[in-house]
């Protein structure tokens, strides 16, 4: 399973990053599960989502929702170093 990686947003709040896209809290569950949906959720109607569960002090991730209906957003600084990967879009 693929570690999670963060970001700290401008309000003090964090994003996850995966594959050149970024995610935001939806909702938080017991036993240190996070769901994540897409930041262009409203923008683009994208309905990618992401759980992350926390085992031994680290946050793993789990896609539950791969396909994206838009690009990755390469112009975002955190995401220009992270390597492009081919997805299949809808």
């Amino acid at each position: 399973m693929e570690q999670a990686k963060y970001i700290k947003t401008s309000r003090g709040g964090r994003k996850l990053l995966c594959k050149g896209f970024s995610f935001t809290i939806n909702r938080k569950f017991k036993g240190g599960i996070v769901s994540w949906k897409c930041t262009k959720y409203k923008q683009f109607k994208c309905h990618a989502r992401i759980v992350t569960k926390l085992v031994d002090d680290v946050d793993y991730i789990k896609i539950s929702k791969p396909h994206h209906t838009h690009l990755p957003d390469f112009q975002c600084k955190t995401n220009r170093n992270e390597p492009y990967v081919e997805l299949d879009y809808e």
